[in-house]
């Protein structure tokens, strides 16, 4: 088993970032009725970390769909939850640097077309915040599938 320093992986993930192109995976969604408008997303590191999250969302999607087709699994595949892992700390550093910077921690939050940041009301179902979240970094054939199923 091969071990690196955290200070590695941490400093390997802030290059990624720094790499990424902020608008590869721009946000998708349209602002949806109930959303309260908070501000616009300036700040080109959020944006990185938001792409390269869903970039690496795409990545793992892309991966699953290979190895079913395969008729594999990809519950022992190492890249897989990788590529899955990256995502997930990638999402939750998107919502913690939006959040700081419009100071909005006591309701839902969103990202929509034009990097607009909304506050979502509590009675907006959950679920479909979720798929929206999903569809938006997937391939255009797949959102249109997920789209058809509402």
């Amino acid at each position: 088993m091969t071990t690196i320093s955290t200070r590695e992986v941490l400093d390997s993930l802030l290059r990624e970032i720094d790499n990424a192109d902020p608008e590869m995976f721009a946000p998708p969604s349209e602002k949806d009725s109930g959303d309260q408008h908070l501000g616009v997303v300036t700040d080109e590191l959020i944006r990185k970390v938001f792409s390269l999250s869903s970039f690496y969302r795409r990545e793992a999607k892309r991966l699953q769909v290979d190895m079913e087709a395969l008729g594999r699994s990809v519950d022992n595949e190492s890249q897989f939850h990788l590529l899955k892992t990256k995502h997930e700390v990638l999402q939750e550093l998107t919502w913690y640097l939006i959040r700081s910077q419009f100071d909005h921690w006591n309701h839902g939050v969103g990202l929509r077309k034009g990097w607009e940041v909304v506050s979502i009301p509590d009675d907006t179902d959950k679920a479909k915040i979720t798929k929206t979240v999903i569809a938006a970094s997937l391939p255009g054939f797949l959102r249109k599938l997920l789209e058809d199923e509402d």
